[in-house]
């Protein structure tokens, strides 16, 4: 095989796992992760795990040099961009770090990962590059360790966020649960979207997530957002007080792991849970070698829990321009 077709054949395999990794969502099922092959990652994460335990700053930098001259198809992947920022959010002085990390929700989340002894930073980096930690149950801290890296990841700006946000078109004043919420990548952009009259209910399962995201409102001052303390298998909202409902990342993985008698108690608590005319959006990754669902078999299923019609992205959105994701809009 030529060498050229070899590294691309590798790149995309890469790109592929590091795709799965990056939309893990909260309410999955116990997997398994196998540790980061590329050895210059798994020299920086030696580094990086040698520096946490013994507080040596040195092995940060050799970390960051190393880092910084590894080749260009492992600068890609949620491993590789969590490695970095964390050994950049280490090395960057306290008062300096809202200006190397402007998105908050990423700062805060390292802040997390990085506080207590950087415990949690710890168990992130053996999942990623070491494969320990591997059974991560639902409302584990190795779940919640887990999500606010990947979760807040910024290499999520592949999914077009905005675009999402503009398919749901919000008005102010309306109400819509983020199910599956995690630490919020798009419960807060959504409370931007409804303004003050509105309201967004983070709908979480996860204790540890539940606690960072009511002190995240918290210290943010944001009063247009309400954690909501959900199920496995419902969302336990009152009938009738949403707008909109939304879930991202997860549909696939409920579909392939969880019962029949699951799905239809989830998603009918979705269902009640709407306004007259109100919807429930799904959008999931195109993963390429994992099992997937077509948007008409996405619609396919939300028809058999009960939703009556459906709508897509019109041609002209970045949706479909560059299909990462694929969203339906189902209607009660």
């Amino acid at each position: 095989m030529r060498p050229g077709r070899r590294r691309a054949l590798l790149l995309g395999a890469g790109l592929a796992a590091a795709a799965v990794l990056a939309f893990a969502w909260a309410w999955r099922p116990a997997r398994t992760l196998g540790p980061v092959s590329d050895p210059a990652q798994r020299k920086a994460a030696k580094l990086v795990r040698r520096a946490l335990r013994t507080g040596d700053p040195e092995r940060l930098r050799e970390a960051a040099s190393r880092l910084g001259s590894a080749p260009a198809p492992y600068r890609g992947g949620p491993d590789g961009q969590y490695l970095r920022d964390l050994v950049s959010y280490l090395l960057t002085p306290e008062e300096s770090r809202a200006q190397a990390f402007p998105d908050p929700l990423r700062r805060a989340s390292l802040r997390e990962l990085t506080s207590d002894h950087s415990r949690l930073a710890l168990v992130v980096l053996d999942m990623f590059f070491f494969g320990a930690h591997q059974r991560r149950e639902v409302d584990s801290e190795e779940a919640y360790a887990f999500e606010l890296s990947a979760c807040t990841n910024p290499q999520r700006e592949m999914e077009r966020p905005q675009a999402i946000v503009d398919f749901l078109a919000l008005k102010p004043g309306d109400r819509v649960a983020d199910v599956g919420s995690g630490p919020g990548y798009y419960t807060f952009r959504f409370a931007e979207a409804v303004g003050g009259a509105g309201r967004v209910y983070a709908v979480e399962v996860n204790r540890w997530m539940i606690d960072f995201l009511k002190r995240y409102i918290a210290e943010r001052r944001i009063g247009n957002v309400v954690v909501w303390v959900g199920k496995l298998d419902e969302t336990a909202m009152p009938e009738g007080a949403l707008d909109q409902a939304f879930m991202t990342h997860m549909f696939v993985d409920i579909e392939r792991y969880y019962g029949e008698a699951h799905k239809r108690k989830l998603y009918g608590s979705v269902l009640r849970s709407l306004k007259p005319g109100g919807c429930f959006t799904v959008c999931e990754p195109t993963l390429g070698s994992q099992p997937d669902l077509t948007a008409d078999e996405i619609a396919g299923r939300l028809r058999a829990y009960g939703f009556r019609s459906f709508s897509r992205p019109p041609a002209a959105s970045p949706l479909n321009q560059a299909p990462v994701v694929k969203c339906v809009k189902a209607f009660r």
